[in-house]
């Protein structure tokens, strides 16, 4: 997981989850998953995030260095109902729940 509460399978909120990209404040779409070879066990998975504009360019810096395994859309899990969607949305499709409120309530 990382420090925006990522990992490889997703989020389990429903928070718009921010770029990684420096000084990007934009809404994250994809999972850039990715492993330092020489610090981590192979098994092990870091993530990035990133905006369509910054997702080749993050991609790149890691896939130079060797450390990209992979780029995925990111995926939302509501906490209420468990159902899992694609990012961005405004809301839950099974429940209905607000981003800004609980799932299942408009608030």
């Amino acid at each position: 997981m990382n420090e925006d509460g990522v990992t490889a399978d997703g989020v389990n909120e429903l928070e718009e989850v921010r770029c990684s990209a420096k000084g990007c404040h934009r809404g994250a779409v994809h999972v850039l998953v990715w492993n330092n070879p020489k610090v981590h066990a192979p098994d092990r998975e870091k993530t990035w995030v990133a905006c369509d504009d910054h997702r080749q360019s993050l991609a790149d810096h890691l896939d130079v260095r060797g450390f990209l395994l992979r780029v995925e859309p990111l995926r939302v899990t509501c906490p209420t109902c468990g159902a899992s969607f694609p990012a961005p949305q405004s809301s839950c499709p099974v429940c209905d729940g607000l981003r800004t409120g609980s799932c299942g309530s408009r608030e």
